[in-house]
């Protein structure tokens, strides 16, 4: 199967590094969370360049290329072995408890800075410093005593709450479908007849001067 000419393959590619990048964020899995880190930088960095070619440099989506590549810099360079080790296998937090309810560290703060949010904006004339200090120590611990209380009650929860959706099963059905076609590289993509492989698109030698750049801003930064 051509790489370079087939979305399909690249798709799929694309497709089951993020899936499995969900699954190990679920799983606390440091180890497969870097690993893949490497091809995900690579694609952003694919994107990012794309992007600048696009727009003639105009507008550059660097943020997740920057993020990725810290994250690397942080494991194999920058943090002693403890730390390192401590790291990579802490960037998951789980709130729930149980297998496969680990969510990302950001997603986490994202979570409790929304409930946060929330509970300031029931004070009123009445908020201040303290209050959103002590809401900000007590709302995991109240969020853990109302589950508990809606666990021993059996309190039916209210149907209006939107159910999680795992868009990662999509991809399982889609991988599916095209297990039934057979050869996928034999199937005619005339959408894609000027479609190159992503990671095709990257300049080696403006790569080499980007990371050499974030080099020098990490010995003042990091």
């Amino acid at each position: 199967m051509d790489a370079d000419s087939n979305p399909v393959h690249c798709f799929l590619l694309m497709s089951l590094l993020l899936r499995d990048t969900c699954n190990a964020y679920q799983m606390g899995d440091g180890e497969r969370i870097v690993r893949n880190a490497y091809m995900e930088w690579l694609y952003a960095s694919a994107v990012n360049a794309y992007m600048e070619w696009l727009y003639a440099s105009a507008v550059k989506h660097s943020k997740y290329k920057i993020w990725l590549w810290r994250m690397i810099t942080y494991i194999i360079a920058i943090l002693d072995t403890k730390e390192s080790f401590e790291y990579k296998w802490n960037m998951t937090v789980n709130l729930k408890g149980g297998i496969k309810n680990n969510i990302p560290n950001d997603n986490c703060v994202e979570i409790q800075v929304h409930n946060i949010k929330s509970q300031l904006n029931t004070q009123g004339a009445n908020k201040s410093f303290q209050s959103a200090r002590l809401i900000c120590m007590t709302t995991q611990v109240v969020d853990g005593i109302k589950d508990q209380l809606m666990k021993s009650t059996k309190t039916v929860k209210s149907r209006s709450t939107r159910p999680t959706v795992d868009k990662t099963g999509d991809i399982v059905r889609i991988v599916k479908v095209l297990r039934q076609k057979g050869q996928v590289k034999d199937l005619k993509w005339e959408s894609f007849s000027n479609f190159k492989e992503p990671l095709y698109s990257i300049n080696s030698e403006d790569l080499h001067n980007w990371i050499k750049a974030q080099k020098n801003v990490a010995s003042f930064l990091m």
